[in-house]
């Protein structure tokens, strides 16, 4: 999971430009990081574009953390 998140954080850096020390596993997407729903969906373009998976958009709004986001992606992965 680390090479993972380690990845996902540059990829939120580079998209949202949100600084990787402030993105921690148990941030919450709305909360703590104030990712409104449409920097969401450049999110998981960039994500899927990223790491060559595919998400629906339901799932993808389903997810509250950082860390819901990682299992998601690895979950998708593993099935690539």
């Amino acid at each position: 999971m680390r090479l993972t998140y380690k990845q996902f954080r540059q990829v939120m850096n580079l998209s949202l430009n949100i600084p990787p020390k402030s993105i921690k596993k148990s941030s919450s997407l709305y909360n703590d990081l104030h990712i409104a729903d449409w920097e969401l969906d450049l999110l998981a373009n960039h994500v899927e574009r990223a790491f060559l998976i595919s998400v629906n958009d339901q799932e993808w709004h389903s997810n509250q953390t950082v860390n819901d986001l990682v299992k998601t992606i690895e979950s998708r992965m593993a099935k690539a």
